[in-house]
């Protein structure tokens, strides 16, 4: 990297200032805030050939800061500093925010929630008070409060007590969203039924040890009701959802019921042959006798195997759906 380093403004014509590139005046802009202790006390007796020599090969930071006692810049704000063209080159804090008004109001009050400065059941600035705070309209808050509603994230009631209020959570409407995205992913292929099979087993098995020692006794009457007879559509998905329930943990409910609904409604609805069917009533048993014993080692067994005995009839849908039409598989 090469700088022009003159000893003394006497010495530097316009034409050689003119011959300093961007990175060189970038470097000295910076550099003219930086200790003045860094520098060796008699660099300003180098003649400008040693000077020179001490910049060139140096780091950038040396760089900047040999600069700092080149008198470049009495030369390059002279008058004609303006005819200099320096490329504009785009950081972080010159970036344009493209994000419509009413997105950025928005987003503002969703990371006010994340902070923790709104909390659930929080009543918001009215509509006024918002517009002075984001310099917007009325208009632009209303279409940022509407777009936080229909998320589920704000409520707004009537009369002499209401107002707009961040919303309070709901593991339900969080699992729904979470399952419309999934099965918007599984159409394409960036989500594969290998994907969701191993992410269920992942849960779904912790999930039943943990069922085997947190069920209560009227969960377990529950879900005792869905193995008493066919396991077929609706009763199968009720089956999972009261086990996930049982492990007490709504993380997990929120995070798997989702894998299993697409699964479901992706693969399994009316297409599954008759001996797979009879294969999850003969496992469901098996997981639920472990559950009512109190037995998570064995209640987990039990449900890895069921899971990897599915495996094969998800997959097998998955290729007929590769080669054509939907349509039922044959049993094998």
């Amino acid at each position: 990297m090469q700088f022009v380093a003159p000893h003394t403004t006497s010495t530097i014509g316009w034409a050689e200032a003119s011959t300093i590139n961007v990175a060189d005046l970038r470097l000295w802009q910076h550099a003219e805030d930086l200790t003045d202790a860094i520098i060796p006390p008699a660099y300003d007796t180098l003649t400008p050939d040693e000077a020179s020599a001490l910049v060139v090969g140096t780091t950038a930071l040396q760089a900047a800061l040999a600069l700092t006692i080149v008198p470049i810049h009495d030369a390059v704000r002279q008058s004609r500093m303006s005819d200099i063209r320096i490329p504009h080159v785009e950081s972080d804090d010159d970036k344009v925010d493209r994000r419509p008004a009413y997105q950025r109001v928005a987003d503002s009050l969703l990371e006010d929630l994340r902070s923790g400065a709104l909390k659930p059941g929080d009543q918001l600035l009215n509509e006024a008070e918002l517009g002075a705070r984001f310099d917007v309209s009325r208009s632009t808050v209303r279409e940022a409060l509407r777009a936080l509603s229909s998320q589920h994230l704000v409520v707004t009631s009537r009369g002499a007590s209401g107002g707009t209020f961040m919303a309070e959570p709901d593991a339900t409407l969080v699992s729904n969203n979470f399952s419309a995205g999934l099965h918007f992913l599984s159409l394409g292929s960036k989500l594969t039924v290998s994907n969701l099979l191993e992410a269920r087993e992942m849960m779904e098995v912790p999930a039943s040890r943990l069922a085997a020692t947190r069920r209560t006794p009227e969960q377990l009457e529950e879900l005792r009701e869905t193995v008493d007879g066919p396991a077929r559509g609706e009763r199968s998905f009720q089956f999972h959802s009261l086990l996930l329930e049982l492990s007490a943990n709504p993380l997990l409910v929120v995070m798997t019921r989702p894998v299993f609904e697409v699964l479901r409604d992706r693969f399994l609805r009316d297409r599954a042959p008759s001996e797979f069917w009879c294969d999850v009533e003969h496992d469901h048993r098996g997981i639920f006798a472990a559950v009512e014993a109190g037995d998570p080692e064995a209640a987990a067994a039990e449900m890895t195997l069921h899971l990897r005995r599915l495996r094969k009839t998800y997959m097998e849908i998955d290729t007929a759906d590769s080669e054509g039409p939907s349509r039922p598989v044959a049993a094998s």
